[in-house]
């Protein structure tokens, strides 16, 4: 699904937190709907019993150097079959409902994120990110982290207070990512 926010009315300044704030109502939702506990791989991936079930993309339409709305793009497995998965993915991508029974629909389902995104009551960045931290799954754990064409393990230290991740290189230096992709 996507949908089309007005930025001034989300109340965060940067595009790291709408995203947090969407995987965290992702989560909140699905745990409350669908009685399942989804963790968050930094950024923007929900993982479920170790298989990635859900990825979101956040863009923004700007106007003369101003953003004016953000397209939050969200894209869940709800009830597809790991079988029916490519061979390359079946051990990496997974479903709330990996049997392809659902006791919810998507459309009650993408209706309920909805409101959450819409109707949550806002929170400043900081207790953002710290309830976002909660449900990051790979805290204190090496990951393979991919810059360009470079990949190196990283232990994953923390997030700040802008949601970049902290973390210690192999040659034992801290460095903070604001973008890029991790492997777990």
């Amino acid at each position: 699904m996507s949908i089309i926010l007005d930025s001034d009315k989300l109340g965060f300044n940067n595009l790291t937190a709408i995203t947090a704030y969407a995987a965290l109502c992702v989560c909140e939702t699905i745990e409350n709907i669908c009685n399942l506990k989804p963790q968050i791989k930094w950024v923007n991936d929900i993982f479920l019993n170790g298989k990635k079930i859900c990825g979101i993309l956040t863009e923004a339409i700007t106007e003369f150097e101003n953003t004016s709305k953000i397209i939050l793009g969200i894209g869940i497995n709800i009830t597809t079959k790991t079988k029916d998965f490519p061979k390359s993915l079946q051990n990496i991508a997974g479903s709330l409902y990996p049997d392809g029974e659902s006791p919810v629909t998507r459309d009650f389902l993408a209706a309920e994120i909805i409101k959450r995104i819409l109707c949550e009551e806002k929170l400043n960045e900081k207790h953002l990110f710290e309830k976002y931290k909660r449900r990051l799954f790979m805290l204190n754990t090496t990951v393979t982290v991919i810059e360009g064409n470079d990949e190196y393990l990283a232990k994953v230290l923390d997030i700040n207070d802008c949601g970049h991740l902290i973390i210690k290189t192999g040659q034992g230096a801290i460095k903070t990512l604001i973008s890029g992709e991790i492997k777990v």
